[in-house]
């Protein structure tokens, strides 16, 4: 019963250590490989070894490793390695036994490190390197002197010894620490880049669903108007009373019947309008969570995102942003679209070189957005079309019609906003759209 008792115990303990079965779970037992290669300083009975930094490094940069489980595995790994090694060739039991007696202090280090760690909860304070420094040099001294007590005794731990532990230690661990950081550091700023990069496409596609809510917003008015016309004629149609058994009487009762239909169908369709656009909202609807941005970072997200497209297409297109001023706005994907819009007539106007100049300026109340360039302009006698939707200059190579809807969403945005645009053709082509101050954050006073 007793053997089968202790059977039991080696069994649970061991599955505890989780003994790794795959590559991935191996740095423990690397970090203990690491430690069977040991310096001592001469004159002392102090040991180090580069286990005791790799180790400190893992559990800093695996927060969510067990520290514990981690400390416990080297442990135990290091000190059946370091009994092999100095008991090697000579296996008898007494030599085990005394390697065994022998390591155990060694090992031990590791086990009381981990335990620290997990004790202190050190995960939670990896962002505070002040307090991260205190509890990793105070676990790894409290870890060494333990050792060092267990295997020497009081007597045996002198001062010399004692200062020469506390050097090495702080200077090994602010090493560890300071390469921790900087790894740390990277990280931060690759999951930045990440963040900034996944918002800007967001931005982008919420500013194009932006222009298609507003287009949206104006079916459903229009829709809107025919059903109730629809809805007037029905009436209409009502109050005429022909003769009883007249021909008339059944076109009339069959026109009755078809207006009050295509008014109900209108406002099948208008419901199901209201429901995509109540889903769009929802979506697009950056301004209700406090989303402001500066002009210059609008300006410059859609210069990034056009760079792309006309790399594609093989052009040599120069950007220019002249900033006059940088105020804040909170209708963010309102101002991305009419950008976005504007900047993407200008490249196709573009056959294959030439230049888009942005300008961001402010005239007492209105701010004023102007997008240059000199590509083939457009023709005088177009002009009066040109925000009219579906009107359309632009063919592909398969001589299809673009949809002629850019210009005419910006005029819907431009006007939702307030705003007025205007377009000139004089040297080069140059939109301008005249918004109010009112599209401005809270420093639309603030002269930037």
């Amino acid at each position: 019963m007793k053997n089968n008792t202790i059977q039991l115990h080696l069994t649970n303990f061991i599955r505890w250590l989780k003994l790794p079965r795959r590559f991935e779970q191996l740095a423990p037992i690397l970090i203990a490989a690491s430690g069977i290669f040991e310096i001592n300083p001469q004159g002392t009975e102090i040991r180090f070894a580069l286990s005791s930094i790799a180790i400190i490094f893992y559990m800093l940069v695996s927060p969510t490793t067990s520290t514990l489980r981690t400390g416990a595995q080297v442990g135990c790994y290091l000190l059946i390695a370091r009994i092999i090694i100095h008991s090697y060739p000579t296996m008898t039991t007494g030599v085990l036994w005394h390697n065994l007696i022998d390591q155990i202090p060694g090992s031990l280090y590791y086990f009381l490190l981990g335990a620290t760690f997990w004790a202190l909860n050190i995960q939670n304070i990896l962002d505070n390197p002040s307090k991260l420094a205190a509890i990793v040099l105070l676990a790894d001294i409290s870890a060494n002197i333990i050792e060092l007590l267990i295997r020497e005794g009081t007597v045996g731990l002198t001062l010399k010894e004692l200062q020469i532990l506390v050097g090495v230690i702080a200077i090994r661990d602010l090493w560890v620490i300071a390469l921790f950081l900087l790894v740390r550091f990277k990280q931060m700023i690759s999951e930045h880049n990440q963040k900034k990069s996944q918002l800007e496409k967001t931005l982008m596609l919420v500013s194009g669903l932006y222009g298609e809510a507003i287009y949206l917003k104006k079916t459903i008015e229009a829709t809107e108007n025919v059903m109730s016309k629809s809805y007037f004629v029905y009436n209409l149609l009502k109050q005429i009373n022909p003769p009883e058994k007249d021909s008339l009487q059944k076109k009339i009762e069959t026109a009755q019947l078809s207006s009050l239909e295509v008014a109900q169908q209108v406002h099948e369709i208008k419901k199901d309008a209201k429901r995509i656009l109540s889903g769009m909202s929802k979506i697009i609807d950056i301004d209700a969570h406090g989303q402001i941005m500066r002009f210059s970072d609008l300006v410059a997200l859609v210069i990034k995102s056009n760079e792309k497209i006309i790399q594609n297409q093989g052009k040599n297109i120069k950007f220019i942003a002249t900033i006059k001023d940088d105020p804040t706005t909170p209708h963010v994907s309102a101002v991305l679209n009419i950008l976005n819009n504007l900047i993407s007539n200008s490249i196709d106007a573009i056959p294959k070189e030439g230049f888009v100049e942005i300008i961001v300026a402010r005239h007492k109340d209105t701010i004023t957005l102007a997008v240059i360039d000199n590509g083939t302009g457009i023709h005088p006698q177009d002009l009066q079309y040109i925000f009219r939707p579906g009107f359309t200059t632009k063919y592909n190579h398969l001589g299809q019609a673009s949809t002629g809807i850019g210009l005419s969403h910006v005029k819907a945005i431009v006007e939702q906003l307030h705003g007025t645009i205007e377009v000139s053709t004089l040297d080069n082509t140059c939109f301008k759209v005249f918004l109010p101050n009112s599209i401005l954050g809270d420093n639309h006073d603030e002269q930037v």
